[in-house]
């Protein structure tokens, strides 16, 4: 929970034992299996929500402190939802099973098609959830909640924010200086000269692109190599004490109180969650790195290609800043970021990491039934070591997974920014012709209001300049 949903922008977070029909089911099993008398279902119900919220305590010590205190607890069975809006005729199989089970254990709770119904509706708790958490506690602290969401945005993002506000400073900053520097005759004289320029550069270009895609392919290998998934070599545990049935010395079975090792399925949790999430994050950042270096390497190199060429213009005002904004501008939208599908894939993974971690240990007590009481100690301790040995190569296999499916992620990501790289190549000469003189336009025009719009342009440096005082 801690880390899915962390500790901002955070009102309340309901915490909702499902399949609670699952465990009232689990619990009349046991009472029957002990011949004890049938419990009354509220009451049971109640006692067991009570364990709930006991259990809840006892863990708040490892939950986020901005999280203390805004947590609830409730129960709910939406296959009891489901059986309680159908008609009889329309349960599946699994629905009548369920209504035959409850049936067996709790008889006076189910004896007509009205009571089950009834009952079902109350398991399910669905009304009183929606009217006690999402029109109640969600709406009052709506916009505390979107309040805290976004300034935890902007926070966690500060590094990029802080990027583009500066990017956008230093072009303003730019077109500021040509309209003042520039004279007209040098407007037309780069108009006149550019397009051959670019024309000339074509196969230089080209050149620069297939070393773009080329390292990035080469540099992919090299994170492969370095990025290792951590193992799990031991499973944390946690003593449990627990009655099993063991043959009597003489006749029968003797009943015997035994303290257990059990998976401590918190800590088992906590700790695969954060070995998916380092290595999904781990490779997230050096994707984004190795694409963003690449990418202003080669933006370099391109300036610099352009600038080499262009020497006999000797412009003062069209320096490699005029470049590298055209170069910048016409690779924005086409050769972006191109991210990761890093979410998706923690969250599919901490799942199937969460089912891992709750393989609790059960106590195989019909086999035990049949050892004498000198016998059953040393075979639970070599069958909970069995399963923990399950655990870690579920784990392994989960792991060798994610490790596929994060270099298919990569490979999908390098292929689409080789297609993007194939096509901008063709006719990368033609826009950097077509930003330019969109530019060139804009600068004539703003010319003939100079005094004007460099007013313009002052108030909005000075505006943008404010703004990145808060991102620093």
């Amino acid at each position: 929970m801690n880390a899915r949903i962390g500790g901002s922008g955070i009102g309340t977070v309901v915490i909702l034992a499902s399949k609670f029909d699952s465990v009232l089911q689990d619990l009349g099993a046991e009472r029957e299996m002990k011949q004890e008398e049938r419990g009354d279902l509220a009451d049971i119900a109640d006692f067991q929500t009570k364990k709930f919220k006991k259990r809840l305590r006892e863990l708040s010590d490892t939950i986020d402190e901005k999280l203390r205190g805004r947590i609830k607890l409730d129960t709910t069975a939406g296959i009891g939802y489901s059986i309680a809006h159908k008609p009889a005729d329309k349960w599946d199989n699994v629905e009548k099973q369920v209504v035959q089970q409850m049936k067996r254990y709790y008889p006076d709770y189910f004896s007509t098609d009205a009571d089950i119904k009834e009952t079902f509706e109350s398991l399910s708790n669905i009304a009183d959830i929606k009217e006690r958490y999402l029109d109640d506690v969600f709406m009052q602290n709506k916009d505390t909640i979107i309040a805290e969401k976004v300034e935890n945005f902007f926070a966690k993002n500060k590094e990029e924010i802080s990027s583009t506000i500066g990017h956008i400073l230093d072009e303003f900053k730019n077109r500021r200086k040509l309209l003042d520097e520039t004279t007209v005759a040098e407007i037309q004289k780069q108009k006149d000269i550019q397009f051959k320029i670019f024309e000339d550069l074509k196969s230089k270009f080209e050149k620069e692109f297939n070393g773009f895609c080329k390292s990035l392919q080469n540099n992919v290998t090299n994170i492969s190599n370095d990025t290792h998934f951590q193992d799990i070599r031991t499973i944390p545990t946690e003593e449990e004490t627990v009655d099993v049935e063991v043959k009597g010395k003489l006749w029968g079975t003797n009943t015997k109180e035994v303290t257990i090792k059990q998976v401590n399925t918190h800590v088992l949790s906590e700790q695969i969650i954060a070995i998916i999430d380092n290595y999904l994050d781990s490779w997230n950042d050096k994707w984004r790195k190795l694409f963003q270096d690449n990418k202003n390497k080669m933006v370099d190199e391109l300036t610099k290609i352009i600038s080499e060429a262009e020497i006999e213009i000797m412009s003062s005002s069209f320096d490699n800043r005029y470049y590298r904004n055209l170069i910048t501008t016409s690779l924005r939208y086409d050769l972006n970021d191109s991210p990761l599908s890093i979410d998706i894939l923690k969250t599919r993974f901490e799942r199937l990491g969460n089912d891992i971690a709750n393989k609790r240990y059960n106590l195989p007590r019909e086999t035990i039934k049949e050892m004498k009481e000198n016998e059953y100690i040393d075979y639970i301790l070599k069958d909970f070591k069995k399963h923990t040995e399950t655990l870690i190569k579920d784990f392994r296999n989960l792991a060798d997974s994610i490790v596929e499916d994060v270099s298919k992620e990569v490979q999908k990501n390098l292929d689409k920014v080789k297609s993007v790289v194939e096509e901008m190549k063709k006719g990368f000469a033609d826009k950097l012709t077509k930003e330019g003189e969109e530019y060139l336009a804009k600068l004539e025009k703003d010319m003939t209001e100079k005094s004007a719009v460099l007013k313009q342009l002052d108030n909005i440096i000075s505006c943008i300049s404010e703004l990145s005082t808060l991102y620093r």
